[in-house]
């Protein structure tokens, strides 16, 4: 195998340990036959002031190519200015630095593999674009820590850096765990722990438990995060119960003045070394008795592995990198904090139990046998392996921008179906992602971007948006006249999106708002003749009259219909749900040839039946055979009061769960209580996705009583579908967007609401006939996974796509 690796961090002259563990991992891989080449890109020398700076002198006499131990090293110089000073645009000058190397490279490598997500990891995604090559990351830890210390625009960086590439790695679960808490994307993330040098570190037999005084060593650069102030304060406690024990401290840093007279006025003695190379380590480590270090933060901590290799017992936190690899009172001590009165409680164990300290000193040495670099290079081995068969087995089918009215975390029949679309086009082989707009209702992150579930979603936002509703903070004079400027406001936001993930397909779905923006966006980028699909989920005038926005028929609603049949006519392709749009469209003078169906289906494999728990169910109050249940957005045209009043005609024991939130909720509870049923009402709210199932358990009917209205006769509903899946009966209302996906008696019962006794009929005979409910949802759930599961249905997108390319390409 053939490695192109880019990396800033490298041994160089003058800094021999820089790096260093980047190299032995190479060396490695080299010596079980694969051939490496690597690009270390060094900070810019000012021409003529290199005398400035010994730091210059140094940087400007390494030559721009040398072989290092049998690996050839390029060295492109990039402006990098000091503390960090204009650091979000370091990976694009790193990138332009290193592109004049490519022409030579083109063609002689596997992959490419960064090291450090910024700036290597986001310089690498762009050259493997011009050189053709999956890239691979390596997150070393500190790119996660500081990037958002650095700035929102370095974390957008890091972020694009990790979505787009094929693997990234990280020496540890905290380190992933980290990243991931960090709005990072690591569905493609993959542990490899970090190695150490055999040869170098690993004694060749257990060390003599020597007398008091006992030697404890600690390694590390002297900064806040190592707590080695803490460690010679807990050095000194331990002193004073009589414990002899002498600490060694290796290494420096801005903390080592402070730590050298916090030692003398503790009376401590504490030899330092300042710097070893790494034979003299070695032997440092084999000198010692114990191996103490309370860092935090820390993504692996190498020296950990080579005092273990050493068969020192070693001190270390928990929940840090090291814990992946130390099993807890076998291998070393892990700290539940580092508390000085901790640190010293554990030194007293080791110092005052020579038997202990030679059983974990053993174990720790074996369990390093494990961890060499050699074990390092096979695990990377198998991610090389991997990425290369999926490159070679699934070329990508182009890249799509979505551009999205609401998505997750929202949570709502739109922003579901926006997650089965992203995430089931980008399994099968789609490079997609997504913008949502400034009324996305539930919170956002904190960054313009997003990474949910490995789709990366760019957050558009305007001065004045309040983060919690995504509502504009300034007074919304007319909501119509408001969205018409906002497609002018964010087209600049967009545009720059689009010249950076330079998408082969604009998909804008309904409203026309986003179609507008997709368009208008375009042009800004220089990109006029790209294909737009406008994709239609619903009829916008008809749900703006239903909610108050707008009086049906009037001037504003006569307005919104024209836009929307004004962006339909503009598009290159448009989407519907189901026959009944499709018809409706066609009257309203969209080319038959432009439409095309894409039904709403579900994720069968992700949406299992869930057995109910009887325990649970009685735990509610809910007799099995006489449960209904609604779950979703509670709407105006959901028609749910109506389903409370048919309980309130029910006797006893049937009971009505409302799963979900909405604006009828409230009004549902106030029917309950006048009623008299809300003690027969259960309404737990908006519940996690992941609990869908196990609610789903409880009920035995799904009931959707949806009105009749031009919206509902039209508009297939996604609802229906997920109940079907959860293998629940389902009972829906007479309606036309309903009769599309209910087949009486095979999936699902119609029922009308003119004829309320016939339902409530219909509902004490399923009840006492438990082998006719099980067939029938069983049914349901047979049909769902043969018609509307999302993977069968995701395959159109690809016609439609081919479609609006053709049609673009004859503007």
């Amino acid at each position: 195998m053939k490695i192109l690796v880019l990396s800033h961090m490298y041994p160089q002259p003058g800094r021999e340990h820089y790096g260093v563990f980047v190299h032995e991992g190479l060396l490695a891989l080299r010596a079980r036959g694969h051939e490496i080449e690597v690009i270390a890109p060094l900070p810019h020398t000012p021409p003529g002031l290199a005398w400035l700076s010994g730091e210059w002198r140094r940087l400007a006499r390494i030559p721009a190519r040398r072989s290092f131990e049998g690996i050839t090293l390029r060295h492109p110089r990039y402006l990098l200015l000091p503390r960090r000073l204009g650091f979000a645009g370091a990976s694009a000058r790193m990138a332009r630095a290193v592109e004049p190397l490519l022409e030579g490279l083109r063609g002689r490598f596997d992959l490419l593999h960064a090291h450090a997500g910024v700036p290597d990891g986001a310089a690498a995604r762009r050259l493997a674009a011009t050189l053709g090559l999956p890239y691979v990351v390596t997150s070393h830890g500190s790119d996660v820590l500081r990037a958002p210390r650095w700035a929102a625009a370095v974390h957008d960086t890091l972020h694009d850096a990790f979505a787009d590439a094929t693997a990234v790695i990280f020496p540890s679960s905290a380190a992933l765990r980290r990243a991931g808490a960090r709005g990072l994307p690591v569905d493609r993330g993959a542990v490899v722990a970090n190695g150490f040098r055999r040869d170098l570190f690993l004694a060749a037999a257990p060390l003599p438990l020597r007398e008091d005084p006992l030697q404890v060593i600690c390694v590390a650069n002297l900064v806040p995060s190592k707590n080695v102030d803490r460690l010679i304060e807990a050095m000194a406690r331990v002193a004073t119960s009589g414990l002899a024990l002498r600490l060694h401290v290796v290494g420096d840093g801005p903390q080592a003045p402070a730590l050298r007279h916090q030692a003398e006025a503790a009376g401590l003695a504490v030899a330092w070394s300042p710097a070893l190379t790494r034979e003299e380590l070695a032997a440092a480590l084999r000198a010692a008795d114990i191996f103490a270090l309370p860092a935090t933060g820390e993504s692996f901590g190498i020296v950990y592995l080579e005092a273990m290799a050493a068969g020192l017992p070693v001190i270390a936190p928990a929940g840090e990198g090291i814990a992946d690899v130390i099993a807890p009172e076998r291998d070393g001590l892990l700290l539940p904090d580092v508390e000085v009165d901790t640190l010293a409680a554990a030194l007293r164990r080791l110092a005052a139990d020579p038997e202990l300290r030679g059983r974990i000193g053993e174990a720790a040495r074996e369990r390093a046998r494990e961890m060499d670099w050699e074990a390092h290079a096979e695990r990377l081995e198998a991610i090389y392996a991997g990425v290369l068969e999926g490159a070679a087995r699934s070329a990508p089918r182009g890249r799509v921008l979505h551009l999205l009215y609401n998505s997750e975390p929202d949570h709502n029949g739109y922003a579901i179906r926006s997650r089965y679309i992203l995430q089931g086009q980008r399994d099968l082989g789609w490079q997609v992602s997504a913008t949502t707009g400034p009324f996305q209702g539930a919170r956002w992150s904190e960054g313009s971007r997003e990474s949910r579930e490995g789709i990366l979603y760019h957050r558009l936002r305007l001065p004045g948006t309040d983060r919690r509703r995504g509502r504009l903070g300034w007074r919304r004079f007319l909501v119509f006249a408001q969205k018409a400027v906002l497609d002018r406001l964010l087209a600049g936001r967009v545009a720059a999106i689009l010249r950076d993930a330079r998408p082969a397909l604009l998909h804008a779905h309904s409203p026309a708002f986003n179609l507008n923006l997709a368009r208008r966006a375009a042009r800004r980028a220089g990109v006029p003749a790209l294909p737009v699909v406008y994709e239609v989920r619903g009829l916008t005038e008809e749900t703006e009259s239903l909610v108050g926005n707008t009086r049906s028929g009037g001037w504003l609603y006569r307005k919104k219909r024209r836009v929307e049949e004004r962006a339909m006519a503009a598009a290159d392709a448009v989407v519907t749900l189901g026959e009944g749009m499709r018809a409706d469209f066609v009257a309203r003078g969209i080319p038959s040839d432009r439409l095309f169906l894409m039904p709403n289906g579900v994720d069968t494999q992700a949406l299992q039946p869930v057995a109910p728990d009887p325990a649970r169910a009685r735990g509610l109050g809910l007799t099995p055979g006489h449960v209904l249940g609604f779950v979703g957005s509670m709407g105006r045209l959901e028609g749910l009061p109506w389903l409370v009043e048919q309980l309130a005609a029910l006797p006893e024991p049937w009971r009505l769960l409302l799963i979900g939130d909405g604006q009828d909720r409230p009004r549902l509870l106030a029917l309950a209580r006048e009623l008299g049923v809300e003690d027969r009402i259960l309404a737990p709210g908006s519940v996690p996705h992941a609990e869908v199932a196990d609610w789903y358990a409880l009920l035995d009917f799904v009931v959707l009583p949806r009105l009749s209205l031009r919206v509902t006769e039209l508009v297939t509903p996604l609802k229906p579908l997920e109940a079907m899946a959860a293998e629940r009966v389902v009972l829906v209302s007479d309606i036309g967007g309903h009769r599309e996906l209910v087949l009486p008696g095979v999936n699902g019962l119609l029922f009308s609401r003119d004829d309320a006794a016939a339902f409530r009929a219909t509902l004490e005979a399923l009840a006492a006939d438990p082998a006719r409910r099980q067939a029938l949802a069983a049914s349901a759930r047979r049909w769902v996974e043969a018609e509307r599961d999302w993977r069968r249905l995701l395959e159109g997108y690809a016609q439609v796509y081919a479609a609006a390319a053709a049609r673009a390409a004859q503007r």
